[in-house]
């Protein structure tokens, strides 16, 4: 479809602090997206472009121009929704294309009814019918020019439209929503998802949109982990990965080779889901080194997926592959469960997420299950994501058999693949010997002989507080010894560096000589790190399994069968008062009986006794909480369409990093690159934190970007991080809150 000039460049889609992109470009890249979407989503193709076309029209409206200028709305200013005024040139929509053009256009920014801000076109009808027909003032100034600038666009059938048909379109459309609440349409709008993606998309990449779109959406090409092992040490590599069953089922020790195994079982697409940011930045790398060369699209995708420094095969990444990152389409993504949760919770985005994993093949590897939320988790996207015709592979060295049992039967037992090494590949995995010890100033000896010993000792705490504590506590007593501190509370890019420096600097086997790593539970999955002793707090037994695997882990056929030392701190007494709030972030019960399970005196832990073990600490699962608050319940979408949920419920519930904070003497920056859309600065310089409302509310939170809360300097420093008692509001000191 040929295009004219832009008629109207004044009029932009984003203000100038934001790129200034102007309405004509903005509406033809989005256009550009949304037709590969489209047509990879079995859309139809002009449909799509229509309405990518219509979608912010509204913007032409003087009013949204007047207010795309100020800094902030007044707070009892009249709400201008720009995605309802554009509902009002739906009359040059054709009637057969109507019903998806509102699709796309109604909701994709609040949702249609019961917006978290009220804002949704329902919700503005609800309190106030003049509150939608404010989205007609000054009409006849404005619609001239929006129409000119569709006529240049290509969208055909361009007439002039009189003020009474454009309300008449816009009170149809509250009326075809309101019809869609009454009569309960339920499900997850494809059109709206098309549209939400490629504005996403385009916004991001902007002239690159149609160059970069060009790639989306390709199978990669998984041949190289075709290779056969001849010496023993992976046995996975051995099994044939071909079969009729689509789904699949793995159970190994970490370092057995499990990783190839479950690539080689995918034939599509894949999304490659593991529990921390750590251990998705490793598997990032990791598969960029053997996908890139063949072509394949390879991301990432979490906050800080942009400032992982310099790991690409050309040395540094690109502006477009940073805006990329967690946008649709790529051949491969690496991700955390929390990105895909929304599925099963409906919040902001969950249409589009439907969209690109639909008919894929994801990997589930070593999701954590040491708390009935996260295991519930599990097992409700394993639920969503087979209903969306994906192909599931999973694969673990920690799931108890009542969780097993679970996904089997969610999954169809005769629909999965499953495979278990024999008691004699098992066998070759023993590596470690336990000790269980009191405290850490018990342990002072032993890690005296290690570093003496030029050992490489890795030290695990389950809270960042303590492991700060501990970190400075070896400062001072081996002063000459080279150390690391590696937690979540770090600002993103030290924390990328930080994890460099495990990686590249302190812990291959070149480096010769002892060093000390203090980690929090950041360490335990997929990090291709290993040491030759470790001391470690109580936790749940399936975390502790992860975390012994960093000790002993590369075996070669000299080491097979040598074995490496690890002692367990005791867990709180069990007439400690203070137990429960001790054990945090785990349920004290759990942590007793995974202690009590483990053996003792420098006896060895036998891979093939695992099993039977993580049973015995969790007999049972309950999803009870996750389940009531689902979206699909049943094998059924229950949630109302062109509907999203505020993801206030979901953060709360997972209790994970949901927010930022920045230094008081990173603002400047922060804003600086937040106005140039640099937004690898502006993440290098976050901090990331569980949101506590009762606490935050109090904070000075900054208006761009992620809309980072503002701490003081003093509560951070280089070797230690974010040091969350130091951070002070009103009401004095913080302590305890996270």
């Amino acid at each position: 479809m040929s295009v004219l000039a832009n008629p109207h460049p004044h009029l932009l889609a984003k203000s100038r602090e934001n790129g200034g992109t102007t309405l004509y470009d903005h509406l033809l890249h989005v256009a550009a997206a949304a037709e590969v979407f489209a047509r990879y989503a079995r859309l139809d193709v002009p449909t799509a472009r229509l309405g990518a076309l219509l979608h912010d029209i509204g913007k032409a409206s003087p009013v949204f121009q007047e207010r795309l200028t100020k800094r902030r709305s007044s707070r009892g200013e009249q709400p201008f929704r720009h995605e309802l005024a554009s509902l009002l040139f739906l009359p040059l929509v054709p009637h057969a294309q109507r019903t998806p053009v509102l699709e796309m256009v109604v909701a994709h920014h609040k949702s249609m009814h019961q917006d978290a801000g009220e804002l949704g076109l329902l919700d503005l009808d609800n309190y106030d019918e003049e509150a939608v027909l404010f989205h007609l003032d000054r009409w006849d100034e404005w619609a001239p020019a929006a129409l000119a600038l569709l006529a240049a666009l290509g969208v055909a059938g361009v007439r002039p439209l009189p003020r009474a048909e454009a309300e008449a379109a816009l009170r149809q459309a509250v009326a075809d929503c309101w019809a869609l609440v009454t009569t309960h349409h339920y499900g997850a709008s494809a059109w709206k998802g098309l549209l939400v993606g490629a504005d996403h998309y385009a916004s991001a990449l902007l002239d690159d949109t149609a160059a970069t779109m060009a790639q989306a959406f390709k199978k990669p090409d998984l041949s190289c982990f075709e290779r056969p092992d001849r010496t023993g040490l992976y046995p996975l590599a051995n099994y044939p990965a071909d079969s009729g069953r689509p789904h699949t089922l793995v159970t190994a020790p970490t370092g057995a080779g499990k990783t190839d195994y479950l690539l080689r079982r995918c034939r599509g697409r894949v999304f490659y889901v593991l529990p921390f940011q750590a251990s998705i930045n490793a598997m990032h790398r990791r598969l960029q080194k053997e996908l890139e060369p063949v072509g394949a699209d390879v991301r990432l995708l979490h906050a800080a997926s942009r400032v992982r420094p310099e790991t690409d095969l050309r040395g540094k990444l690109t502006w477009a592959e940073k805006a990329l990152q967690d946008k649709v389409g790529a051949a491969v993504k690496v991700l955390t469960p929390h990105q895909l949760a929304g599925l099963a919770f409906g919040t902001r985005g969950y249409e589009t997420l439907l969209l690109d994993v639909r008919g894929c093949d994801i990997i589930l590897d070593e999701i954590h299950t040491y708390t009935a939320v996260s295991q519930a988790m599990v097992l409700k996207l394993v639920e969503v994501l087979s209903h969306a015709g994906c192909r599931l592979h999973v694969g673990t060295a920690t799931m108890p058999t009542v969780l097993y049992e679970r996904v089997a039967a969610l999954l169809g037992r005769e629909q999965v693949l499953e495979i278990k090494l024999t008691d004699e590949e098992l066998r070759g995995y023993d590596r470690h010997q336990i000790h269980k010890a009191g405290d850490f100033i018990s342990l002072l000896p032993m890690l005296r002989r290690a570093v003496a010993a030029k050992e490489k000792v890795l030290l695990v705490c389950n809270r960042v507080r303590r492991a700060q504590e501990l970190f400075k506590e070896l400062q001072e007593e081996f002063l000459d010894v080279p150390k690391l501190l590696l937690h979540s509370r770090f600002k993103r890019g030290q924390r990328a560096e930080l994890e460099r420096r495990l990686l590249d600097e302190i812990n291959p086997e070149a480096v010769v000589g002892p060093c000390l790593v203090v980690a929090t539970q950041v360490v335990e999955v997929s990090l291709d790190i290993s040491f030759d002793r470790m001391v470690t707090e109580a936790a749940p037994l399936d975390a502790l399994v992860q975390r012994f695997g960093r000790v002993n882990r590369r075996r070669t056929i000299d080491t097979r069968g040598q074995l490496k030392p690890i002692y367990v701190l005791a867990p709180p007494a069990a007439d400690d008062p203070d137990k429960a709030a001790s054990a945090k972030p785990y349920d004290w019960e759990v942590v007793n009986a995974s202690y009590q399970s483990l053996p003792d005196g420098g006896a060895i832990l036998h891979e093939h006794d695992v099993q039977a073990l993580i049973d015995a600490v969790y007999p049972s699962v309950d999803f009870t909480d996750v389940e009531a608050h689902s979206i699909f319940q049943n094998g059924a979408w229950t949630q109302h369409l062109l509907t999203h949920r505020a993801s206030s419920y979901l953060l709360g519930l997972l209790e994970i990093d949901s927010v930022a904070c920045v230094l008081e003497q990173d603002k400047e920056a922060y804003r600086t690159a937040c106005r140039t859309q640099d937004v690898g600065t502006q993440t290098q310089l976050e901090i990331p934190l569980s949101f506590k409302p009762f606490i935050m509310n109090k904070m000075e939170r900054l208006d761009y970007g992620n809309r980072p809360f503002v701490v003081a300097d003093a509560a951070y420093s280089d070797a230690l991080g974010l040091q969350t008692e130091k951070i002070t509001v009103q009401t004095g000191p913080l302590f305890e809150i996270w």
